[in-house]
């Protein structure tokens, strides 16, 4: 840090900056000179200062003659040379060079802060610069090491780290005339300060993990798809709704890539993907999402979808039905499923209806204040998204071409409804997840995609509206890794016709996952693969479902609410009953074998130097309970 600076506020890495909005709202007095400090740049590794100064900037203008005004205030009068002067002073450089506010840095526009001092009157306004600059400082100082995202007309910083400085208190004559007045205006300025501050704080836009990587891939649909994608393990693929982008997957990416490769593009005419004129029906973006999944070197994913996301997600399960292992789609109709005509007459939804030229040309300029009428609508949290989230979406669709392009997904719609009919003919059959909010489509989501799939989990979080990412984001993503990571559902192409209860599997047929996936029934080890053969243990109800258990596995005393009974499959299983493991009461059971696991009572199980297969059915609702809860592997596996 330059000399003369004397404390900073270290600010998150990732934050895409923009124009446009200042720091603070004023009324009558600024805050004067704050440098931000960037520690590299994506065209250099040099630091670099970013004054924010309104006095500079105002003197720049003028060249510090009389007749530069102040605004911001009721009544503008000439500003005086003797103010633009002492401002000079106070933005000088460290190296004691004076440049005017558009020359302090070459290259790096000029962002204006503002602040809130009803208290400053006409006769202090000499002196506002040097009494405000004290008490700004302060409150920079105090505040150290808390987030903090600043308005500056940089755009992406390439995740830079950031830091606001702040000059040491210049002493003066005139402030010295001040000293009796001046505390209790700081004081009751203080307060009002402070709450500003405190909730300007408590907000930073979403951003996608800082490891993912980043590319621009083609679609032989005629777009080019930004995408970016992180993680190890089984391929999730996030597709984003209207009024954002695919950053808004933010606290989902952030935990599913601890175990899964996550793959989040910017649908076509968003974000950073290509706007073309056309190709906006969704089996058409269904297409551009398959390109991204096979150039990135996959194939079978995961899907995870909210708002017009469900209506491209549910094109690309109909038409790549055997690369979706399961399909979650969150708070959206689907154009063309029941009940989507009586959800045209919702007078909620007057967004579908508004595109064309001349709601273009009504927008331009506008778009935040658009975008706020459909976060508004369907938030149950009339503060999320919060301001710096829209103000980040606002100047992402702010892009030249950005309306055309998002007023051209609902355009598509009619289409979209033909195209719907046809997928409809043949209903899904991986698992689905159908996600509503309780403010907002709450079990109308499951009752839509029960008219396409055949097996459909319902789940409605309570408390929210549509935006389930910003109002309800822990719980969303729980919800969504505990179906992701559940046990595999057994199906073939043979279980789609007919009474849905008719199975006949062959060995081959069993469908078990490529990571361990305990799930409700189990044990709860974490290598154990699981898959459900019939009904849900989770649910009450007869169940079914086969465990493949490794080598050299050992389960400690545990047992499950429901009585139940089971057949090893293969391998030799070794398993005894009573409240602590005990290798003189195992048995050997070899392939054919059977046994029985009564209500509550305690067993305990090992493999050898082979695998294990067992088929257990049970009555559910089903739990696990361990004798020993420091025995239990899911909590020890949740502490990592």
């Amino acid at each position: 840090m330059p000399d003369g600076f004397d404390g900073y506020l270290a600010l998150p890495a990732n934050h895409q900056l923009y124009a446009g909005t200042d720091f603070i709202v004023a009324r009558n007095g600024r805050i004067p000179s704050v440098y931000l400090f960037f520690d590299k740049l994506p065209e250099s590794s040099a630091s670099v200062a970013v004054m924010m100064s309104p006095y500079a900037a105002e003197c720049a203008k003028a060249g510090g003659r009389s007749g530069d005004t102040t605004p911001g205030t009721r009544n503008a009068k000439p500003m005086k040379r003797k103010l633009c002067k002492t401002s000079r002073g106070l933005n000088a450089s460290a190296r004691g060079r004076r440049r005017t506010a558009g020359q302090m840095y070459p290259g790096v526009t000029i962002a204006h802060a503002t602040v809130s001092n009803p208290m400053v009157t006409k006769k202090q306004r000499s002196v506002k610069a040097i009494s405000l600059y004290c008490l700004i400082e302060t409150l920079f100082i105090a505040k150290q090491g808390l987030g903090l995202a600043l308005p500056v007309s940089h755009g992406d910083l390439g995740g830079s780290t950031i830091r606001v400085a702040t000059r040491s208190c210049i002493r003066s004559r005139t402030s010295r005339l001040l000293a009796n007045t001046e505390i209790s205006m700081i004081r009751r300025f203080l307060a009002v300060t402070l709450f500003t501050l405190a909730a300007i704080l408590s907000q930073a836009q979403p951003s996608l993990p800082s490891s993912f990587r980043a590319k621009m891939i083609h679609s032989p649909e005629g777009a080019d798809i930004f995408v970016r994608w992180g993680g190890s393990g089984p391929v999730v693929l996030l597709i984003h709704g209207y009024a954002e982008n695919s950053d808004s997957w933010a606290p989902l990416a952030a935990d599913l890539m601890k175990d899964h490769t996550v793959v989040v593009p910017d649908l076509r005419g968003i974000g950073r993907s290509s706007k073309p004129a056309g190709g906006y029906e969704k089996k058409t973006q269904a297409k551009d999402m398959r390109a991204v999944v096979t150039s990135l070197g996959y194939d079978k994913t995961f899907v995870v979808a909210h708002d017009i996301g469900n209506m491209v997600a549910y094109a690309y399960a109909a038409m790549y039905p055997d690369t979706v292992e399961r399909l979650v789609v969150m708070d959206a109709p689907i154009p063309g499923i029941d009940p989507w005509s009586e959800i045209l007459q919702n007078p909620g939804v007057w967004h579908f209806n508004f595109h064309g030229p001349d709601a273009e040309r009504l927008v331009a300029g506008r778009e935040r204040i658009y975008l706020d009428r459909i976060w508004n609508d369907f938030t149950a949290d009339p503060g999320k998204p919060d301001e710096a989230t829209r103000n980040f979406f606002a100047a992402t669709y702010a892009q030249p071409g950005g309306m055309r392009a998002g007023f051209a997904q609902f355009t598509a719609f009619s289409q979209d409804a033909k195209d719907n009919t046809i997928f409809e003919q043949t209903k899904l059959t991986m698992p689905v997840m159908a996600v509503g909010g309780e403010k907002s489509f709450g079990p109308l989501q499951a009752v839509i995609m029960r008219h396409v799939a055949t097996n459909v989990q319902e789940e409605v979080v309570a408390g929210s509206g549509h935006w389930l990412m910003e109002e309800k984001p822990e719980y969303t993503v729980a919800l969504i890794r505990r179906f992701l990571d559940g046990p595999a559902v057994a199906r073939t192409a043979a279980s789609s016709y007919g009474d849905s209860s008719e199975e006949r599997l062959t060995p081959t047929e069993y469908k078990f996952p490529q990571v361990g996936n305990p799930g409700t029934g189990s044990s709860g080890v974490g290598g154990i693969q699981t898959v459900v053969l019939k009904g849900n243990p989770d649910q009450a109800g007869i169940y079914t479902i086969m465990l493949r258990v490794p080598p050299h596995t050992r389960i400690a005393a545990h047992s499950h609410r429901d009585d139940r009974v089971a057949t090893v499959i293969s391998g030799t299983w070794h398993i005894g009953y009573g409240d602590k493991f005990d290798e003189a009461k195992l048995k050997a059971l070899p392939a054919a074998s059977f046994y029985t696991e009564p209500s509550a009572r305690n067993h305990f199980a090992e493999t050898g130097d082979e695998p294990v297969v067992v088929q257990i059915t049970g009555f559910g609702p089903s739990s696990t309970k361990y004798v020993d809860p420091t025995q239990d592997p899911r909590k020890s596996s949740k502490s990592d």
